[in-house]
């Protein structure tokens, strides 16, 4: 019998070499390692945008209510108006004076006692963060659009600028942030 010596070309046809599968399994390796980074990458920018979601509507639920509740109580046989609410009270540095609860108001007057700092649990409810709220309120000068804590009465009563501020701790990094409204009181 005849054998033809076995070239290069016809040992390719017959396979891949050891090195070669080697390589293609530590590229597919690289590859599969940078998709499971971005794909963990991506939830926890989900998780994170829908904690920031919930801190908004948090503070977007105390806006909303000191933009439409009465300011004063009255007292029963009184004709004056009453005191404010604790929420409506000039305040001198922020503070959780007249909040409670995730977007509720506390209906204490502005002279009850009450704690100064509000936490409320926001996020998904099996890992909830811990944040705290704030407002700081004061009397707002509608000709010049200065802030001072006392009021400038004019004919038509006064107006009061709140800050909501909401700050948290997630992911190793704190974040705070406000709003401001403003509101008028005859």
């Amino acid at each position: 019998m005849f054998h033809l010596p076995t070239t290069p070309k016809s040992r390719r046809k017959s396979g891949f070499s050891l090195v070669e599968a080697m390589m293609s399994m530590v590229i597919f390796s690289m590859c599969s390692l940078g998709f499971f980074q971005a794909l963990l990458k991506g939830y926890q920018l989900t998780a994170l945008a829908r904690v920031h979601d919930n801190a908004r509507a948090a503070l977007r639920g105390y806006v909303d209510q000191f933009q439409r509740l009465s300011i004063r109580v009255p007292t029963a046989g009184n004709p004056d108006p009453g005191e404010p609410l604790a929420l409506f009270t000039v305040t001198g540095s922020p503070t959780g004076n007249g909040l409670r609860g995730w977007g509720q108001i506390s209906d204490a007057l502005y002279n009850e006692a009450q704690p100064s700092t509000l936490y409320i649990q926001i996020g998904p409810q099996d890992t909830p963060i811990n944040a705290q709220i704030t407002r700081q309120v004061s009397f707002l000068d509608p000709t010049t659009g200065v802030t001072s804590s006392t009021d400038g009465l004019l004919a038509a009563g006064y107006l009061l600028q709140a800050t909501f501020t909401i700050t948290y701790t997630t992911q190793g990094r704190t974040y705070s942030k406000s709003i401001t409204t403003m509101r008028a009181d005859a």
